[in-house]
């Protein structure tokens, strides 16, 4: 499902300098299981996701997803890439606050083309529904709380059937109940779509509902080195 070979990525500084953050020799996981990433702030776990997301491209390597080098893609067609199979939580919900619940989780589904957009309201109306939001579809993000901002978020990751569901620190933000509650919710959802997960989090509640726990020390280069990132 997810390789990453060789794979660096530095931050340019000024005058010539560079940040190196991520050196990662070889990172593999299979298809089919959940997965976290677990290391302290500044690790480098953020980053990882973006690069398997295609959101960002590596300094050298190659990360390749469901087969796909991502590396090799045009800008363009990494988005497409990720639009079609790659779901992604972000810790910042990035919802659209001028949309509605809805119309936040339609819009996913426009852009990848993957669902026939008459059956855009029907898929949507369906996954706010399982996130317990059915009645909160004309809902703007300002009018939900950060726990209900989650959910939708989370419907609209998963909106397009991706076989790939990323989610950057999804409890940051949440109350231990509401946290627990979203992780359930994730774990059924991805088990019926048959959904690789990755996460980066911190919740000991969310480590317990994973299978595999990576260690970003582990993987890391950058880190064994003692740099800063």
């Amino acid at each position: 499902m997810i390789e990453l070979a060789e794979v660096q990525k530095s931050y340019p500084m000024g005058g010539g300098e560079r940040l190196p953050v991520l050196d990662i020799h070889a990172f593999a996981l299979p298809a089919g299981k959940r997965w976290a990433i677990v290391g302290p702030s500044g690790t480098g776990k953020t980053t990882l996701l973006h690069l398997v997301a295609g959101i960002l491209t590596p300094t050298a390597g190659n990360v390749r997803v469901a087969g796909t080098d991502l590396t090799s893609l045009r800008p363009a067609e990494r988005d497409q890439f990720r639009a079609r199979n790659i779901g992604y939580v972000f810790q910042s919900f990035n919802l659209l606050a001028a949309f509605t619940a809805l119309e936040n989780v339609m819009l996913a589904m426009q852009f990848s083309k993957v669902i026939p957009q008459h059956q855009h309201r029907a898929r949507a109306t369906e996954l706010l529904q399982r996130v317990g939001l059915g009645h909160r579809l004309v809902h703007k993000p300002a009018q939900l709380s950060n726990g209900e901002q989650q959910r939708v978020a989370v419907a609209r990751a998963l909106a397009n059937r991706p076989c790939l569901l990323l989610m950057d620190e999804p409890s940051a933000h949440l109350d231990t109940e509401t946290a627990q509650r979203v992780t359930e919710l994730v774990g059924e959802l991805c088990a019926e779509g048959e959904v690789t997960l990755l996460v980066a989090t911190h919740d000991p509640h969310l480590l317990e509902s994973v299978d595999h726990v990576v260690e970003m020390q582990a993987i890391n280069r950058v880190l064994a080195r003692g740099a800063v990132v």
